[in-house]
């Protein structure tokens, strides 16, 4: 019974916690301290499946596997091992041995979020989205607290140039997971598509935030450079735009210019006068309203003139 309670305790927390877990030392740590606790009870499938895991981040990538296969051999129902050589068979891109894994997982547990997660990302690679977008569904519809799926389906639908629906779900992604930079740099991008510039910076500033944290070098690269573009593009709208103010302005200006010279606005203001002399001399009490019904009349013929024009 306590050996059961003990399982249990370890398979949760590793089915809650390890999804939140980015740093690649403080999953080692993760993973060595259930291992610890499996050595306890004698769990060999777990200290094997958990020493695979090690191994993995460690990038010994045949010992991850030896580890893997080990845990399978002790017990062949055990489908997290299944999913642990779907993530090494990715790293080393076999990418037929990848869905092979991830399929087995899911037939063992089809409860088990991770391997329908992995699906999607193998088949996102690939550019089969409609197949990406149906296990990543599964994944959600199995662990909706999950970010992972979400954010799969942000870059799905951001491949699929339907960047309100991938907004959607890079913003579904941030909320559920905080320490996760991918989002972030989702949201830069479409941001971009979008030539909103600012926003994409922003995006892009708070993506290598994240990163840093992890210290995940080639995100942070990526991200950098894809936050020096952003600047530049916005710099560049800037200037184009003060640029256009400034060559209306001074298209105006010279028009009005050409106006002065040719004593058209000197002739304006003298009619005006005349007219204003014209009704002092003219209005009384009685046709007072009528009088300034025409002075609105002639205001209002330069503009007209110009419209119809």
């Amino acid at each position: 019974m306590i050996k059961i309670r003990a399982l249990d305790k370890i398979k949760k927390e590793y089915l809650e916690s390890y999804k939140i877990i980015h740093k690649k030392d403080e999953r080692i740590i993760f993973f060595k301290r259930l291992k610890k606790e499996a050595e306890k009870y004698n769990l060999k499938e777990y200290i094997n499946f958990f020493n695979g895991f090690i191994n993995l981040l460690e990038k010994k990538y045949e010992e991850s596997i030896r580890f893997f296969k080990e845990s399978i051999k002790i017990n062949d129902k055990f489908a997290y091992p299944w999913n642990g050589l779907g993530i090494v068979y990715y790293e080393l891109k076999e990418y037929q041995k990848v869905i092979d894994c991830y399929n087995k997982a899911t037939k063992l547990d089809d409860k088990y979020a991770y391997p329908w997660n992995g699906l999607g990302n193998v088949y996102a690679k690939s550019k089969e989205y409609q197949k990406a977008i149906e296990y990543y569904n599964k994944a959600i519809k199995i662990d909706d607290k999950y970010a992972s799926p979400w954010n799969g389906l942000g870059n799905v639908y951001y491949e699929l140039k339907e960047y309100q629906t991938a907004i959607y779900y890079y913003n579904k992604s941030k909320k559920l997971d905080d320490k996760d930079a991918s989002p972030w740099h989702g949201l830069g991008n479409v941001y971009w598509k979008l030539n909103e510039y600012q926003k994409a910076i922003d995006c892009y500033n708070k993506a290598l935030q994240l990163s840093k944290k992890k210290k995940d070098n080639y995100f942070i690269s990526i991200t950098k450079g894809r936050l020096k573009e952003a600047k530049i593009k916005l710099e560049s709208e800037e200037i184009f735009k003060r640029k256009k103010e400034l060559h209306e302005l001074d298209a105006i200006g010279k028009v009005l210019n050409d106006t002065f010279e040719n004593g058209i606005e000197k002739k304006v203001v003298e009619r005006k006068k005349d007219f204003l002399n014209f009704l002092n001399e003219k209005i009384d009490i009685g046709n007072k309203e009528i009088y300034f019904q025409v002075l609105r009349r002639w205001n209002s013929y330069t503009p007209i003139i110009a419209d119809n024009y």
